[in-house]
Formats: C-alpha cells, sequence, structure tokens
C-alpha cells in the first residue's frame, strides 16, 4: 500500500495559482515592499529579482538605455521597470 501513497497527491501539492501583485526591490536585491500574498516563497521572488537587477546592470554597462522589461509566459505576464538603482516587478496573471 506505500507505493499507492507514493503516487497519490496531497492536496497542499496542488500547483497554486500565480497571483497578481507587485514587488518592489532595492539596489542589493532585498525586497522593500510586496502585494503578494506571504505565502508566495520567497526565494522564488528573490531569484526573479537577481536576474531583472542583473538584466538592467548588465544593459547599462553596455549603454543600452532599457528601463523597462516585460516577459510573456502561457499563464501570466512579468513586467519590470527600473527605479533608482532598485526596480518595481508586476505579476499580471492571464
Amino acid at each position: 500500500m506505500e507505493l499507492l501513497s507514493l503516487f497519490s497527491r496531497q492536496v497542499d501539492e496542488l500547483p497554486q495559482p500565480i497571483p497578481a501583485g507587485s514587488f518592489t526591490i532595492n539596489r542589493n536585491g532585498q525586497i522593500t515592499a510586496s502585494t503578494l500574498p506571504s505565502s508566495f516563497p520567497n526565494s522564488f521572488l528573490n531569484d526573479i529579482a537577481q536576474h531583472i537587477l542583473t538584466t538592467f546592470q548588465e544593459a547599462r554597462s553596455v549603454e543600452l538605455p532599457l528601463t523597462e522589461l516585460a516577459i510573456n509566459y502561457p499563464d501570466f505576464k512579468l513586467a519590470a521597470r527600473e527605479l533608482t538603482g532598485g526596480a518595481i516587478i508586476f505579476f499580471i496573471p492571464r
């Protein structure tokens, strides 16, 4: 019977829908404000923050005037705007 229990999913293991909201990060990638629910994993937000900051920093280093970034996924859109040293990142579900 243990073999069958390996394949049964618990209700809390089901994927959660992507919430609508935004969060801001400072130049160090730390989250300073968020409208996302606290159940949304901070590790996921930190990974996104680092990638967004790196993209803006690399654009500045090659003198590319990049102040906004939009990434489209099938289930949601991720939009980011550069702030003074940081960024604001929006989650927009479809």
